[in-house]
């Protein structure tokens, strides 16, 4: 799970590190003494893990443009990760009301000039 910004771009890099590997191995013939086998389970590796890596960044994105509006607890267990995601969803509109405040700030302190 994507926790934060740094993790976001960290995440967002690896993605593209995996599509350009997939590109590669799907680009090069299979050298013959690799097993045909070996070949595509290195394909379905990086498959797999590239899409662990979209389903994470998705979830993220959605949870700060604040797409997801419940969040439900199944078990004790997946608290943590539901406090981690309140926190990024309530992130934006903490966002939005201090961009807000200091524009009303701005706004009496220019007005007292």
């Amino acid at each position: 799970m994507i926790e934060n910004e740094k993790q976001y771009r960290v995440t967002k890099k690896r993605i593209t590190q995996f599509e350009e590997s997939l590109a590669s191995l799907l680009a090069t013939p299979r050298p013959g003494t690799l097993p045909a086998r070996l070949h595509l389970a290195m394909r379905e590796g990086i498959e797999s893990q590239w899409a662990d890596l979209r389903q994470e960044l998705a979830e993220y994105e959605a949870l700060k443009a604040q797409q997801i509006s419940t969040l439900e607890l199944h078990s004790l267990s997946a608290l943590p990760d539901l406090l981690i995601k309140a926190r990024i969803s309530r992130s934006r509109e903490e966002t939005t009301t201090q961009t807000s405040a200091n524009s009303t700030l701005r706004s009496d302190t220019l007005s007292l000039c």
